[in-house]
């Protein structure tokens, strides 16, 4: 799908997000936070945040990314909101101690671009944190994330999706 048929579609999905898919996100919301110790004011990036259901539960410095404006206008006000693609992400170098992304990578044209930008705007040593369907190919993403020093260090099952926990390298 192209990025402006993608973002048209979130558009108009934006209304009845939250009813669909809390209930679908919650328990892999719940699954990867308990995994991920996270200090409280640890700045966290959310790649594809929809309404910013994540950024609900989630107490600390967080940036709720969407390329959907549609979707960002739902999210609560007290989240910083960015529209912007993940291939280009608009932050310095090492901004962030975690980066999230749950089942949107799915959606990227250019995975390894948005995984390039992932590894530059995680701190030394930061968090990454994906969720994708069982169903996707997984061997060519775990070379992909190990190209850009993202090394997996632990896989989560979350009903339908798994979880994948890599760690940046130290510098």
């Amino acid at each position: 799908m192209q990025r402006e048929d993608l973002q048209r579609s979130y558009d108009r999905s934006a209304e009845r997000y939250d009813q669909v898919f809390w209930p679908l996100q919650k328990h892999k919301f719940a699954a990867v936070l308990s995994a991920c110790p996270l200090a409280e004011d640890a700045r966290i990036l959310d790649l594809g945040a929809g309404t910013g259901l994540l950024g609900r539960i989630v107490r600390s410095r967080f940036v709720a990314l969407d390329l959907s404006r549609g979707m960002l206008e739902k999210a609560p006000p007290h989240l910083y909101r960015v529209q912007a693609d993940s291939d280009a992400l608009p932050f310095a170098g090492a901004s962030f101690e975690a980066v999230f992304s749950f089942t949107s990578l799915l959606h990227v044209p250019h995975i390894e671009r948005s995984l390039a930008e992932v590894r530059r705007v995680l701190c030394p040593e930061g968090l990454f944190a994906l969720t994708l369907l069982k169903q996707d190919r997984y061997a060519a993403l775990e070379s992909q994330l190990q190209s850009e020093g993202l090394v997996p260090f632990r896989e989560l099952s979350c009903g339908q999706d798994f979880a994948l926990l890599c760690r940046a390298p130290a510098s």
